[in-house]
């Protein structure tokens, strides 16, 4: 995200300097009106980035984010089918990772948390209190045959 403000910020520039040494006003107005719209669209979606908060409680699982527009989701535990785990390269030298929750509930708005701060805390918290809920596997394997 801040690839693409630097880069409009650059193009804005780029066009309002080249627009006032040529005396096309309009085309500078237009630069700066541009520019100005997506950086406060790239800043709203940011304000909606960090107005998102994970709350896990003994029964469920909930996501309430949105700055402008407020919206949440949540999953009982015993909807919860499978917790998955991915953290890139770039993730996991930052620190940050998404966590991907399976549930009957197909249509469920927790089908992935993203930019979590502490996602291998977030992630055994998660499983932990799934198995609680839902109790404990079996420590041996069981193998049926016909």
């Amino acid at each position: 995200m801040r690839n693409v403000s630097l880069i409009t910020s650059i193009a804005g520039i780029g066009a309002v300097v080249w627009g006032t040494s040529t005396g096309n006003l309009f085309i500078a107005g237009a630069a700066m009106i541009g520019a100005g719209s997506v950086l406060l669209y790239m800043r709203a979606k940011r304000w909606t980035q960090q107005y998102t908060a994970y709350v896990l409680t003994t029964t469920r699982v909930m996501k309430v984010s949105g700055f402008l527009r407020r919206t949440s989701a949540w999953i009982p535990w015993v909807k919860v089918t499978d917790i998955r785990f991915e953290a890139s390269l770039m993730g996991r030298v930052l620190g940050y990772a998404t966590v991907f929750i399976d549930s009957a509930n197909e249509t469920s708005g927790l089908a992935e948390m993203k930019n979590l701060r502490d996602p291998n805390g977030f992630y055994i918290m998660l499983t932990e209190l799934v198995q609680l809920r839902q109790g404990s596997l079996t420590t041996t394997p069981v193998v049926l045959h016909e």
